[in-house]
């Protein structure tokens, strides 16, 4: 089955690419070739299935993310805060910080009191808070300022604790 020119040309163009079908292809017996081969593979595929998402937060409406939120991106974006990729964890920030400007853009232009989507960014709290202190520059930059967004919406701020968190989402 063909793929479109350009998904064509994205691989043809990669020789790593090239050179992974082509090993699996001739179905390499040396395992550990193709456990290496397996990671590689489904790093960059969950790279850019995580950029796809993040793009897809950056565009869309309320009603989008509405509805993004209730198909699970908030409980995906926050697995991907833990993986050990800094890339990853970037993305998720990003895809983050997304949703949460349009949610308070939302919540602005309807003078709402009542802060949609709080329970379901539960997860994510303590793991963007605790990457605002991570050693890579960039990752902390982004967590800190989705951080500032979550204290904006939600009132979560950096003193955020396991013993503040039922009091923060009863509210």
């Amino acid at each position: 089955m063909l793929g479109k020119s350009n998904e064509i040309a994205c691989i043809v163009e990669n020789s790593e690419y090239i050179k992974i079908l082509i090993a699996l292809a001739t179905n390499d017996t040396n395992s550990i070739v193709n456990y290496v081969i397996v990671v590689i593979i489904m790093r960059k595929v969950k790279k850019e299935a995580a950029w796809i998402l993040s793009n897809c937060t950056a565009n869309s409406s309320f009603e989008q993310i509405a509805s993004m939120i209730q198909n699970g991106v908030l409980n995906c974006f926050s697995d991907l805060l833990g993986y050990n990729m800094n890339i990853i964890k970037e993305i998720a920030l990003q895809g983050l910080m997304n949703i949460l400007e349009r949610i308070l853009a939302h919540v602005q232009k309807n003078d709402l009191t009542e802060i949609p989507f709080l329970v379901e960014f539960e997860n994510c709290v303590e793991k963007v808070i605790s990457l605002e202190t991570h050693l890579d520059e960039s990752v902390s930059a982004k967590a800190t300022i989705v951080a500032i967004c979550l204290n904006k919406l939600f009132g979560i701020d950096g003193d955020y604790s396991e013993s503040d968190n039922d009091s923060v989402l009863d509210t």
